[in-house]
């Protein structure tokens, strides 16, 4: 289920073909997409301020924590 096989590499390469793009990434789950996502869009936009939802997923909250940006949690309501 994780790891690089030769299908994987080839749907990357299809998928960045399909959007003029010189490389695609596919991950292995929703969870570690959103972790990943999160922190490294968060990591590369300067003076980024992340909005969250105290009760959002997991995999919300953790792409948060790693980021290095400022934060503000709200309490659910």
């Amino acid at each position: 289920i994780s790891g690089t096989n030769a299908p994987l590499v080839e749907l990357e390469a299809e998928l960045a073909d399909l959007h003029g793009k010189e490389a695609a990434l596919v991950f292995t789950s929703g969870w570690i997409s959103n972790l990943a996502g999160i922190s490294t869009i968060a990591d590369l936009m300067p003076n980024c301020l992340i909005l969250s939802d105290a009760l959002n997923h997991n995999s919300m909250i953790e792409g948060v924590r790693r980021a290095s940006a400022e934060r503000k949690i709200w309490r659910h309501n």
